[in-house]
């Protein structure tokens, strides 16, 4: 959270549309503050700045996936709450990975409306609430 009270929360999506789908998405939430990166910079972007809530593909460009991505960027700050998207994998695989890796959710693409804000606004309450509570 920064000082003006808002959320901070960082896209990582190498997709334009989709990176500017969610931030249109997102714009609808006044009590959050968006950045967006490519994968590639996300490390670095998570190494600098305070972030609350992260949205990440699983599915990324080159020789790993998004869980090793979440991974990565715990070590860096294990803080924030991932939200990861993705598409048509198994909800076995999903409900498995979800646990063993503390991911808040997982949204399947391409968004549902009505699940994308609801998740988003839960998201929201839970990082607002731990906030308060270490506070």
């Amino acid at each position: 959270m920064d000082s003006t009270g808002s959320l901070n929360v960082l896209i990582i999506e190498d997709d334009i549309r989709t990176r500017d789908l969610l931030r249109v998405g997102l714009d609808i939430f006044p009590s959050l503050a968006v950045d967006s990166v490519e994968p590639a910079w996300a490390e670095g972007v998570v190494g600098e700045r305070n972030f609350d809530l992260i949205l990440l593909n699983l599915e990324l460009p080159g020789d790993r996936d998004g869980l090793e991505l979440v991974k990565a960027l715990r070590e860096i700050d294990p803080r924030p709450e991932f939200i990861l998207l993705t598409r048509g994998r198994s909800s076995r695989f999903l409900s498995s990975q979800k646990n063993a890796n503390n991911i808040f959710a997982f949204l399947t693409l391409p968004l549902d409306v009505a699940t994308f804000f609801k998740t988003m606004a839960r998201a929201r309450d839970r990082i607002a609430e731990k906030i308060r509570a270490t506070r």
